[in-house]
C-alpha cells in the first residue's frame, strides 16, 4: 500500500433516511396544519352563522355583515404577511406555533361570552370583529413559522415532498373547512335542541389545536 493510499480518508456509508412519513415530528407538524387550516375556514362559517341568528335583521341583507368580517380577516393579512415572516425567523418556531395556537384558541372560546353579553348590540358585533382580527393577525405567525419549521425537521431528500404536501393541506382545507361548516352547525343545532344553550359552543368546537 503507497503512501498516497494511505491518506485517503475512508468514507463511511451514510444511514439510510427513513420516509417522509415515518417522521414523526413532521407528522405532528403536519396535523397541526390539519386542524389549524380546516379551524380557520370552519370559523368563518360560524360566525356567519352567529351573525345571522343573533345580529342581522330579518328584513336586512347579510352581505354588509359579512363583508365586515371578510375585511377584518383580510386586513392583518396585508398589514402583517411580508413583517412576520421577518419576527418569525429570529424567534423559536416552536414558541410561535405554541404562543399564536393557544390565543387563538382562548379568544375563540370568548365568542360565547360576546354573544351571551351582546348579541343585537352594536358593541357585540364590534367585539365580534376584534376577535376576528385578533386571531387572523394571530394566524400571520403562525402560518411562516409553520412552512419554516419543515426544513428544520425534514431531511432534504424529503423537502420538496413535504413542502409539496403543505401546499397540497392548504388546498384541500379550503374546500373541506367551508364544506364542514353546515354540518357542525347542525349538530350544534342537535345540541341546543336537546340540551339546551349548547349552541353557544359552537364556536368552542373549532377551538385551534395545540403544537
Amino acid at each position: 500500500m503507497t503512501i498516497e493510499q494511505q491518506d485517503i480518508p475512508l468514507e463511511l456509508p451514510l444511514p439510510p433516511v427513513p420516509p417522509l412519513w415515518q417522521n414523526r415530528n413532521f407528522i405532528a407538524l403536519w396535523l397541526a396544519q390539519v386542524c389549524s387550516q380546516l379551524a380557520d375556514k370552519i370559523y368563518l362559517v360560524f360566525v356567519i352563522a352567529l351573525i345571522t341568528e343573533f345580529f342581522q335583521a330579518a328584513n336586512q341583507s347579510i352581505s354588509g355583515w359579512v363583508s365586515a368580517i371578510m375585511i377584518a380577516f383580510t386586513i392583518p393579512a396585508i398589514l402583517l404577511g411580508s413583517v412576520a415572516g421577518v419576527l418569525v425567523d429570529r424567534w423559536s418556531k416552536k414558541q410561535v406555533l405554541i404562543v399564536t395556537n393557544l390565543y387563538r384558541a382562548l379568544l375563540v372560546l370568548g365568542i360565547p361570552i360576546t354573544i351571551l353579553l351582546g348579541a343585537g348590540q352594536w358593541f357585540g358585533f364590534m367585539a365580534l370583529l376584534l376577535i376576528t382580527f385578533t386571531i387572523s393577525c394571530l394566524t400571520q405567525f403562525f402560518a411562516p413559522a409553520e412552512q419554516a419549521a419543515i426544513p428544520l425537521l425534514v431531511d432534504k431528500s424529503h423537502l420538496m415532498s413535504a413542502n409539496s404536501l403543505y401546499t397540497l393541506t392548504m388546498m384541500a382545507a379550503l374546500v373541506v373547512g367551508f364544506a364542514a361548516g353546515e354540518p357542525l352547525l347542525h349538530l350544534a343545532s342537535h345540541w341546543h335542541a336537546r340540551w339546551g344553550g349548547a349552541v353557544f359552543l359552537a364556536p368552542a368546537m373549532v377551538g385551534q389545536p395545540f403544537y
